[in-house]
């Protein structure tokens, strides 16, 4: 089974071919991008590196998402806001191009399949927040890690061959954080998926088998079952 693209360009735009390239600008790791409370400045485009995008809800944070090259973020910047809702955080040291709105207005009056391009990817971004809504809604959270993970690899893993797919490094808490269950459940549960052969991971990143597809795939199906693979660490 080879991986689904979720974020595949077939009959669609692509966004980077149509922008104007701009100057990088660099961050070192952990540097904040842009913070709560700022007023909305720049879309940013990811040129190397990873940004952690999060925002606050009550006492806690819950990851937005985390974007990888060639991927967008602060879309929020193309709305007239007050301050932004939200915070991007350098995971390693990170080159990103940005654009104001008003010189993506410019780029879109001069280009206007850019519009649609940027509103094709926000429309896949959306597909993306409900699924992982539903997987909150109706996943247990060992459903929801796994699930998680394969689409990680769906949008930005690399193969490494037929079997494996080579996924960024990712810590317990971010992973947490961006499947709303505890750091104890996800080193608990990453345990389990090494266990049955689902991954392995190490400092260098996380490595998914062909047969996590095929788990998460199932799983997507009540009906079908997850047959002897146990999820939730225990006998099926």
């Amino acid at each position: 089974m080879t991986p689904r693209s979720v974020r595949s360009l077939r009959g669609q735009e692509d966004p980077l071919a149509l922008l104007t390239a701009k100057a990088p600008v660099k961050y070192e790791r952990g540097a904040i991008l842009y913070s709560e409370f700022e007023r909305a400045g720049h879309l940013h485009l990811i040129v190397s590196g990873k940004v952690q995008v999060s925002r606050r809800a009550a006492d806690r944070s819950i990851v937005v998402d985390v974007y990888g090259p060639e991927e967008f973020f602060a879309e929020c910047a193309l709305l007239d806001l007050e301050r932004l809702p939200e915070e991007a955080v350098a995971l390693e040291n990170t080159e990103v191009m940005r654009w104001t709105k008003r010189e993506i207005e410019q780029l879109v009056l001069d280009r206007p399949l850019l519009g649609v391009a940027l509103m094709q990817t926000l429309a896949r971004r959306t597909i993306d927040l409900g699924a992982r809504l539903q997987d909150c809604l109706g996943e247990k959270s060992a459903g929801r890690l796994l699930r998680t993970l394969v689409r990680f690899c769906e949008r930005s893993g690399a193969a490494v061959d037929a079997v494996w797919v080579h996924l960024m490094p990712m810590t317990h808490q971010q992973l947490a954080e961006y499947t709303g269950t505890s750091k104890e459940s996800v080193a608990h549960y990453m345990k389990e998926f090494r266990r049955q052969g689902l991954l392995h991971y190490s400092h260098q990143g996380i490595v998914l088998t062909q047969r996590a597809f095929q788990v998460a795939e199932r799983g997507a199906h009540p009906a079908a079952g997850l047959n002897n693979v146990a999820l939730d660490g225990k006998a099926a």
